[in-house]
């Protein structure tokens, strides 16, 4: 009979526990006892192993491609308003550009998996960046709405796909000890990306054509991304699927400790992964979407709900027009509104490192209870700054709201998905 261990002895890491969890059902399975609680089964004592700097160089490069996305939405924001002068656009034309990336991104993010399947993470990500080039190169060199529009709508494809691989690469590397730190690294990316943004609208400002020279910046992250994914590993976990199991450990051992990568190898022997190539008959995972069993229902409403709750809070139109609402909070001139921007995307870099360090040690859901609630009472003190044309009231709004936002739903929400979906 398998004893039941006492419940002090749980370990608080939630991913730790899921992969011991499925190693001691199976060893439950295996002695022919019935199956019990796993509220009182205990995962193994968490490692102390120093982190491999093969996979602090690999998860750091690929949370570059999060940069791309961040300096974008930071550039953007201020580009903008020399593009609608330059160009002469009016309004709507210029919210069609600024927010078409988000609507196409969509569409990148759902054929990534696809891709990633088939070709690899590494070749994905590089994909990514070389789309979002050829995209900023013709935005570049556009002189019409038309022209800037396409441009947009390629650099959203390759957007949308680098930020659903780049936090599965960067999950699917780490040891459970460290893969929501490391998750979420992607996050911090976007937030330096959206600092860096700031800070290049600022510096070009009275550049001629300042606007290209803006957008132009933005192809430094993917070059880099590229130079550099030559020497970084596939994901263990690809290689595992399509039957390389030597190359899956032989990776496991460069980014892990022998004790962690022996754990992962198990995690995969047991997991829906096969250690050969899957056969080309079988059934597609989009019927699965349709008629659901219980538990992909459950997956599907949790990662959708919070992946639809992360955009919907505002988050993204909030940074993209920090400069008109500053202007309706009685901010004037060009400059002032940058300069602010600056501010606001500094306090959201900085705040994205606290995320980091808490998501693996108070826990996902307590972090999103806490960030939704104050981005909740930030907007509405916000909409009273904007009412009360109150500048000091709309910028503390703005700071608090990116705060509540890079502490949690930001960085969980990276980590939560790639937690939940299998293979």
């Amino acid at each position: 009979m398998i004893r039941r261990p006492p419940r002090s002895t749980l370990s608080s890491s939630s991913a730790a526990s899921d992969v011991y969890k499925r190693q001691y059902q199976r060893r439950v399975r295996d002695n022919g006892v019935d199956e019990m609680e796993f509220d009182e089964v205990p995962p193994r004592e968490r490692s102390t192993a120093p982190i491999k700097p093969m996979l602090v160089l690999s998860v750091a490069f690929t949370s570059l491609v999060g940069s791309l996305l961040g300096y974008d939405i930071g550039v953007i924001s201020g580009a903008i308003i020399y593009i609608e002068t330059d160009l002469d656009l009016s309004s709507f034309q210029a919210e069609v550009i600024v927010g078409s990336l988000n609507l196409v991104s969509a569409f990148g993010g759902l054929g990534s998996g696809a891709v990633a399947d088939k070709l690899g993470r590494k070749k994905t990500i590089g994909i990514a960046a070389l789309i979002f080039i050829l995209g900023t190169l013709c935005m570049c060199v556009s002189s019409s709405f038309t022209g800037l529009l396409l441009g947009r709508v390629i650099m959203g494809l390759g957007i949308g796909c680098g930020f659903v691989i780049g936090p599965l690469y960067a999950a699917e590397l780490s040891p459970a000890r460290l893969r929501g730190s490391f998750a979420s690294l992607f996050e911090v990316a976007i937030g330096i990306g959206i600092l860096l943004g700031y800070l290049g609208a600022w510096v070009c400002r009275d550049f001629e054509q300042a606007w290209r020279v803006m957008l132009g910046l933005g192809m430094g992250p993917p070059l880099l991304v590229i130079g550099c994914l030559f020497m970084l590993p596939e994901s263990p976990r690809y290689l595992w699927a399509k039957g390389h199991v030597a190359e899956a450990a032989g990776v496991l051992g460069m980014v892990m400790s022998a004790e962690e990568a022996e754990a992962c190898i198990e995690d995969l022997q047991g997991s829906p992964l096969t250690a050969t190539p899957r056969p080309a008959a079988r059934e597609s995972p989009w019927k699965k979407l349709w008629n659901p069993t219980k538990v992909h229902r459950m997956m599907m409403i949790v990662g959708f709900g919070v992946s639809i709750a992360q955009q919907a809070n505002g988050s993204e139109a909030v940074v993209y027009y920090i400069p008109k609402i500053m202007a309706s909070a009685g901010v004037k001139g060009d400059a002032d509104k940058l300069k602010f921007n600056i501010l606001i995307g500094a306090c959201r870099a900085a705040f994205i490192g606290v995320g980091c360090y808490c998501v693996d040690r108070l826990g996902r859901r307590p972090l999103l209870l806490v960030s939704t609630a104050g981005i909740a009472g930030c907007l509405f003190a916000l909409a009273l700054g904007v009412w009360a044309q109150s500048a000091a009231g709309a910028i503390i709004s703005l700071c608090g709201f990116m705060a509540f936002y890079s502490v949690g739903v930001g960085p969980v929400n990276m980590v939560l998905l790639s937690e939940i979906f299998p293979y």
